[in-house]
């Protein structure tokens, strides 16, 4: 499932509660620090999804005729590209 950038704060949220919770983790950090360090890493993963995703899109839109040639799914191209990349 792709994570939109406005769940990343109640997700980090969730993480932290769960970090703190835990029995074999040590906390040395105030809460609020965890949730925005998550929610950082969350956002940066978001962007690096959206910049492959345009990525895909720009090489897959190069091709295009050889795809509506082959009669290709472009939904299974894109897919595929995307995991080779």
């Amino acid at each position: 499932m792709k994570l939109k950038k406005q769940h990343s704060s109640y997700i980090a949220r969730k993480i932290t509660k769960d970090l703190v919770n835990a029995d074999f983790v040590e906390v040395r950090k105030e809460k609020s620090l965890i949730t925005q360090v998550c929610e950082e890493i969350l956002n940066d993963d978001i962007q690096k999804e959206i910049e492959l995703d345009n990525a895909v899109d720009d090489l897959l839109e190069d091709q295009e005729s050889e795809i509506e040639f082959y009669k290709a799914d472009y939904r299974q191209l894109f897919w595929m590209t995307k995991k080779r990349m």
